[in-house]
């Protein structure tokens, strides 16, 4: 499985490069020089994002084993490193990769349905969905009570929805919450180097992509983490 994430790295760079230019851009705008392709390229793009789906790959084997379900993974996992780069370069998430990744979130989220003996069962691990959307609306109503401002954007909105659709109701929820934490940690280290300033842009898409893949390869861990620590209150 590590082997068969570093193969992925290039086809992933090749899609993107194969993107069009309005890809990368808002919907409102031309696109500019800086869109044009190639955009990514295997020394610095191909190398971390080989390492990450080659990680991720051999995290997910070894949670799922030979499972049908472990190919949406893996898809959605390359679309969800695709997205984390594009969001990094452009601070853009292109619909057409949410699409693709709404699609295997779909896939996953219907493997956890039929899997289920109960009826609420089946319809439940569809409102990791909803549910995400609505993080980050509670997210940009923060922003706006605190820097009257958005906090996040309509990309990372779609984002969540499409992780959600993966996680579920339960894992969304700690997928979103270990993605703004390691952003609250990584955005305040920043801050204190004086290297970011607080009125600064930082794409949040990348956190969220790690939060949900913390969680699809540590949900059991992190299931007991947090039975232990609520037998503590």
């Amino acid at each position: 499985m590590a082997l068969l994430g570093l193969g992925l790295a290039p086809l992933c760079l090749w899609v993107l490069n194969k993107m069009p230019d309005r890809a990368f851009c808002d919907y409102d705008e031309t696109p500019g020089a800086e869109c044009a392709s190639p955009r990514f390229f295997p020394g610095r793009h191909g190398i971390p994002l080989g390492l990450f789906l080659a990680l991720c790959g051999a995290l997910l084997f070894g949670r799922y084993g030979w499972h049908p379900v472990l190919v949406p993974l893996l898809l959605l996992t390359a679309c969800l490193g695709m997205i984390a780069l594009s969001d990094l370069k452009f601070a853009i998430i292109p619909d057409e990769l949410l699409i693709f990744g709404g699609i295997c979130g779909f896939f996953v989220a219907l493997h956890n349905a039929i899997g289920s003996q109960l009826l609420w069962g089946w319809i439940l691990p569809f409102l990791g969905a909803p549910l995400g959307a609505g993080l980050v609306l509670l997210l940009n109503l923060l922003g706006r009570l605190l820097y009257k401002r958005d906090a996040v954007g309509m990309g990372d909105l779609k984002l969540l929805a499409v992780c959600g659709l993966a996680l579920g109701p339960g894992g969304i929820v700690i997928g979103g919450l270990l993605g703004v934490l390691s952003a609250g940690v990584v955005f305040a280290i920043l801050m204190l180097t004086k290297k970011m300033k607080p009125d600064q842009y930082y794409p949040f898409g990348p956190w969220l992509v790690l939060g949900t893949m913390l969680t699809l390869c540590f949900r059991s861990g992190i299931d007991r983490l947090v039975a232990w620590y609520l037998s503590l209150l």
